[in-house]
């Protein structure tokens, strides 16, 4: 009996996390040439663009994180009466 429809409930941990590329077959050796094909080329494109995001966004998200601690502190302080 042929399958008319396929659905997909997809959950994500993180936003942003982007799906594309579905393949649906009855075949694996099919779906090895088209991953060969569609997947094999760009796999290490996005790999890198995602290596260059982290170091650049890693530093960024440092830097806001040491100031919500120092703003907290200086928050702190000022309840307690001091000054800077």
């Amino acid at each position: 009996e042929n399958i008319g429809f396929v659905g997909f409930e997809i959950w994500t941990v993180d936003g942003g996390t982007v799906f594309d590329n579905v393949f649906v077959a009855d075949n694996l050796d099919a779906a090895f040439r088209v991953a060969e094909q569609t997947w094999r080329p760009f796999i290490a494109k996005e790999r890198a663009a995602k290596q260059a995001w982290d170091a650049k966004h890693a530093v960024s998200d440092a830097v806001a994180y040491d100031a919500g601690r120092v703003a907290a502190a200086l928050s702190g302080a000022a309840q307690h009466g001091l000054k800077k």
